[in-house]
């Protein structure tokens, strides 16, 4: 890619990491505009064309100092030469894409205030600048004298985060000019709700000086690459564009029907949370420094970084994401493959759900692809085995020169049945088969996963508090700056708090972040009582979490503790309908579940407030679908336990951060005045199983089930309940296996759970009629019941 650089108006070619650079968007106008060599010589200095080019150049210089390059299509492309024009024309969308920002400069506006002429530009006319208008981050439009008009897409800022001023949102009205949706202009991946026909109507009003370009400027719209060919006509062109589409359209749904049977857990969801929490320039040091550069761009095959919980390392691992991914967008057959273990989630723990989702990330090239639906259309649509699963992905590696997989939170894959073990041995397998790819590792530092790294070959950094100083000052002050409470206080308070936290934090992200959640509820701002609030704030993670527990009500700390154990150990986040019901199952003695004790929908977040965080899923989420609880649209929304208009019945609840679930089960939670709400994951399991036993016989039991999909609504826990039982009951620690030989030996009971879930099909939908029914031994047996079968066997006898 040829950048030219704003200060010194000289180009510099670069083929592996591209700088930050702002891109440019205008209309050519004959005879004006001057090429390579007129820049490269300062020949016709005095052509528009030129004037032109110095003013991007001075504007970026202004009011985006922070960059220092430009790209410009009549300079940065050498139009004398058809195989670099036949590149840039197959690569240009991407470049408008990653670029920081776009400048659309608009000669025929002549005020900024004149939304006449900017309606009737010739900008929205002209067949090229239709993809400059869809594919980049921000597109700031400029008037003939450089004023700011307004903006589409971001705002306020640019990709990299660098202040600039954008002016109004013009989406509204850009809409209503050029016909395409709100939604796409927002976010260009809204796009492929549309078909082929809606989307080449986008280009029905907009003309090209040559016939065939109004073609030719629609193959990154379309995600196609074509060779030029000038003088075949517009409808040969167009011709060869729609065969095209429509094979790759054609593949991709035969690729979406196989992602839907693979079922692969989506670590972009996770991504788009992390980046929610991210403060502008945070991380820049990791970025820059020798250990990330080496693993990066140098010989380092691996990195491990490791640091306390809390210290950060989800946020700065989603920020290592966004800038290898920046780089293999603009590093020639480079991928990128990611996954964010969760402690939270059991879809996010596995060898095969990362494997899954590897195969999901980097599958969609030959022959891996290939493999892929080979695998698919096997007659009884099983699912791949592990093995089968790492011959894919090893296969999917080899399709690029170099890959990139960045792992966050290993130490979030739980050490039980082995799990963090097999996963570690297939990262040491894939290292060693594989000769292209360049793992990055973050977690705690812990003795299994450090002798794994060690064996890997992977430089060990660790996240030291003096690191991350910089980033926790920069967070403190952007909170005080735009919280609605705190932005209030004098200048005075705001240096003592942002003092205090930086002073106090020793590099704990999270502390940090309780103790402002705190000064967010000060009932009051006088500066004696906010000194003493933070004479007052507890001085370690651990202290947080017991002043949180210790200050619950007596009355509630029940509630609280089996929330807490649903919320530590369910296979997947709950929602807060299933906590509701949750709530009021008492798995003792005989089991009961009192429908007429039920709370209100948001009394668990009430309760375990700065202890849970909530996520919003989409409409097409699957409220009750618990193996598919991380299939989400990255179009979601996170928050704190405070007031969030949009709850509903199906919006996740998490624990707020993995070292709530660490120090609820360690040691010293028992050293504590919160030592009653100690976990301990057999003892848990086994509350779970009990608990989901007994909402089954409910279930079971209760007139107003009608045995189908309607009875999610009626009972938000079923679909859980009867999915999960049997795993925890595999974990449990009790040696009683009573309720689960009542459920299997009753027909009816057996019958009813069969009709909401069938284990032995493993992709069955909810409330699918069984096949067949299987013997209580049978069923006792494919799910590990031991002792179950044991039981039921004597009861034969």
């Amino acid at each position: 890619m040829r950048l030219l650089n704003v200060h010194t108006l000289e180009f510099s070619h670069f083929h592996g990491d591209v700088p930050i650079y702002i891109i440019a968007s205008h209309r050519w106008k004959a005879g004006t505009e001057v090429m390579i060599e007129d820049v490269e010589n300062r020949r016709n200095t005095k052509k528009s064309g030129y004037e032109k080019i110095e003013g991007f150049a001075r504007y970026i210089k202004k009011h985006v100092p922070e960059v220092q390059w430009l790209w410009i299509d009549t300079c940065c492309v050498n139009q004398s030469s058809s195989v670099e024009v036949d590149e840039a024309v197959n690569t240009m969308f991407r470049w408008y894409s990653n670029a920081d920002a776009c400048l659309a400069y608009l000669a025929d506006v002549h005020s900024a205030d004149d939304q006449v002429e900017f309606e009737a530009s010739e900008w929205f006319h002209r067949g090229w600048t239709l993809q400059e208008l869809l594919a980049p981050y921000v597109v700031v439009f400029l008037s003939q004298t450089w004023d700011v008009i307004g903006h589409k897409g971001g705002s306020g800022c640019t990709r990299s985060g660098f202040n600039v001023s954008t002016g109004p949102s013009l989406e509204a009205q850009i809409a209503s000019i050029t016909g395409i949706p709100e939604c796409v202009l927002n976010n260009y991946d809204q796009s492929n709700k549309f078909s082929t026909e809606e989307r080449l109507t986008w280009m029905a009003c907009r003309e090209t000086t040559r016939d065939e370009d109004t073609t030719y400027s629609l193959l990154g719209v379309f995600g196609i690459r074509m060779r030029l060919s000038y003088g075949e006509g517009s409808e040969s062109a167009r011709r060869r564009l729609l065969v095209k589409v429509a094979k790759a359209t054609e593949r991709e749904d035969s690729l979406t029907k196989t992602m839907r049977w693979l079922a692969p857990p989506d670590p972009w969801v996770n991504h788009a949370l992390a980046r929610k929490y991210y403060e502008a320039e945070t991380g820049v040091w990791m970025l820059q420094s020798s250990q990330y550069l080496k693993w990066k761009t140098g010989p380092s095959a691996h990195l491990w970084l490791y640091g306390s919980a809390g210290c950060g390392k989800t946020i700065l691992c989603s920020t290592i994401v966004d800038d290898v991914r920046l780089h293999c967008e603009t590093t020639r057959n480079a991928g990128l493959a990611i996954f964010y273990f969760s402690f939270s989630d059991s879809q996010k723990q596995t060898t095969d759900s990362l494997l899954r989702s590897l195969v999901a990330q980097l599958g969609h090239r030959e022959p891996a692809t290939s493999m892929l639906l080979q695998a698919y259309n096997k007659p009884d649509r099983s699912l791949p085995r592990t093995d089968e699963l790492e011959k894919i992905v090893l296969t999917a590696l080899t399709a690029y020169d170099e890959v990139f997989l960045v792992f966050d939170a290993l130490d979030e894959c739980p050490e039980t049945d082995e799990i963090r073990q097999n996963v570690l041995e297939q990262l040491e397998r894939l290292s060693k088969r594989s000769t292209n790819c360049k793992m990055l590792v973050t977690s705690r530092e812990v003795r299994d996963i450090r002798e794994s790294m060690g064996r890997l070959g992977a430089e060990p950094t660790s996240i030291v508090p003096g690191f991350v100083d910089g980033d926790i000052r920069k967070h403190i002050a952007r909170q005080l700056s735009c919280d609605p409470r705190l932005h209030r206080l004098d200048s005075s308070m705001k240096a003592l708090i942002e003092s205090h936290l930086s002073q106090s934090a020793d590099g704990m992200f999270r502390w940090v972040y309780c103790q402002l959640q705190e000064l967010k509820k000060l009932k009051s701002t006088r500066p004696s009582h906010i000194r003493s609030v933070l004479r007052a704030l507890p001085r370690t993670l651990d202290e947080t979490y017991e002043r949180m527990l210790t200050e619950l009500d007596s009355g509630i700390r029940g509630e609280a503790l089996v929330l807490l154990q649903w919320l530590a150990y369910a296979r997947s986040p709950p929602t807060l309908g299933q906590l509701l019901e949750a709530s009021i199952i008492d798995p003792t003695g005989d089991g009961s579940v009192d429908i007429n004790d039920r709370g209100g929908l948001e009394d668990s977040l009430s309760i375990l407030c700065g202890l849970v965080t909530v996520v919003k899923a989409t409409d097409d989420h699957d409220e009750d679908d618990s193996n598919n609880a991380d299939c989400i649209s990255t179009n979601l929304q996170s928050s704190d336990a405070r007031g969030i208009p949009w709850r509903k019945s199906g919006t996740i609840v998490k624990l707020a951060h993995f070292s709530v679930k660490e120090f609820l089960e360690s040691d010293r939670i028992l050293r504590s005045d919160a030592k009653g709400f100690h976990l301990k994951s057999t003892r848990s399991h086994g509350f779970l199983a009990q608990s989901c036993l007994c909402y089954i016989m409910h279930y079971s039991n209760s007139s107003g089930k009608t045995l189908t999909t309607r009875d999610i609504e009626t009972f938000p826990l079923i679909g859980y309940a009867a999915r999960s039982w049997y795993h925890h009951s595999t974990m449990q620690e009790v040696e009683d296996s009573s309720r689960e030989c009542s459920l299997l030996a009753s027909e009816n009971t057996k019958l009813d759970w069969l009709k909401v879930h069938q284990p032995d099909q493993r992709s069955a939908a909810l409330f699918r009629p069984a096949r067949e029914i299987g013997s209580s031994v049978y069923y006792g047996s494919l799910l590990g019941l031991r002792k179950a079968v044991q039981r039921l066997i004597g009861r034969l006898k």
